[in-house]
């Protein structure tokens, strides 16, 4: 997606976010906080005593707006202030007993009225929006939950998807999609004879690998890819240790994969995890081009 067309998306979403939250604040705020009453109180309610600099840094109110809203709340014997013993020149801020009792009913004001707004959507719907938030606030504050999983046939049609959608992107003829289906039908139906991970971002399939029992002791090492939506988070890197350690638990020493020469990432990481090219052969049938296709042998 281009700078631009973000950006643009970037706006528009954010002017129907605002409207959202203007619709709450009429109708599920003002008795007793507004709605930016409310993100102050709740701020000193989760630090309490806090300082009105963290108040401040928190929630991103400039100094001014900030201490209207505190000498309001003050007023209403919401908060109650008190030196800092750390630094007799500022001070710290608490609830009150009776600032408690408001919050804890505008707390309950609030789920009532948002109960009944979700009520109107289904429950497919709501999971898409919690995944939705999920990846948003994980993405821009770049703080993502990554897991390494275990998987199984469930997720035999997400390999065989991942797979077409990024070979074909680099220009992968059918043929080569038919290769990947007919092992992952072959693997199915042998009721999974070796292990597969799945690499999720924020709850989200990213990235896959495979080992699979093959022959004369040895095992291969299949269908590793990593979503291009998701490069950046090291997740190849996170899944190639995942299976090789997998491999030492279960005294699994004789690897093998094979790979193309233009997959450089790949290949790094298979060399900086104890794999060595062993033998090359010409392909002429995946692409357009002419490619090389590479073994790689395990060597602890």
């Amino acid at each position: 997606m281009e700078t631009t067309q973000f950006i643009n998306k970037y706006r528009l979403f954010n002017r129907y976010y605002a409207d959202l939250l203007s619709g709450f604040d009429r109708t599920l705020y003002g008795d007793p906080f507004t709605l930016v009453e409310d993100r102050v109180v709740t701020a000193i309610w989760n630090g309490e005593p806090i300082s009105p600099i963290e108040i401040s840094n928190q929630l991103n109110l400039n100094k001014s707006q900030l201490s209207k809203i505190l000498s309001k709340l003050d007023k209403q014997d919401v908060i109650k202030r008190t030196t800092n013993p750390s630094d007799k020149r500022s001070m710290l801020i608490s609830l009150t007993k009776s600032g408690k009792k408001r919050q804890s009913q505008q707390v309950n004001t609030v789920q009532t009225g948002l109960s009944r707004f979700v009520a109107t959507y289904t429950e497919g719907q709501l999971q898409r929006v919690d995944n939705a938030m999920t990846v948003l606030q994980h993405t821009l504050t770049n703080q993502h939950d990554i897991q390494i999983k275990r998987t199984g046939i469930a997720d035999i049609g997400y390999i065989a998807d991942l797979h077409a959608r990024v070979y074909t992107d680099r220009g992968y003829h059918a043929i080569f999609q038919y290769y990947v289906l007919s092992a992952l039908a072959k693997y199915a139906q042998s009721d999974m004879d070796g292990v597969s991970f799945i690499a999720t971002v924020d709850g989200q399939r990213a990235g896959t690998v495979s080992l699979v029992e093959a022959e004369d002791g040895y095992w291969q090492v299949r269908w590793f890819v990593v979503d291009p939506a998701y490069q950046g988070h090291g997740l190849g890197k996170k899944l190639i240790k995942t299976l090789i350690d997998y491999a030492k638990q279960h005294q699994i020493t004789k690897m093998y994969l094979w790979t193309v020469s233009e997959l450089e990432a790949a290949r790094s990481i298979y060399r900086r995890n104890g794999f060595k090219l062993i033998e090359s052969k010409q392909n002429h049938e995946w692409k357009d081009e002419l490619i090389t296709e590479e073994r790689w042998n395990y060597q602890d």
